[in-house]
């Protein structure tokens, strides 16, 4: 049960960053952390 849960939890995330991805190149934006990950902090540059 947990290996499965853990490929399910891989599989989501990697589906989420191949779209985010997907985006950025169609639409030609920079990346933006805070609109994949919502609750990450945000650093300084």
């Amino acid at each position: 049960m947990a290996q499965t849960n853990r490929m399910v939890a891989t599989k989501a995330l990697a589906c989420k960053l191949s779209k985010a991805a997907w985006h950025m190149v169609t639409s030609e934006t920079d990346y933006d952390p805070a609109r994949i990950f919502p609750g990450a902090k945000k650093t300084k540059d």
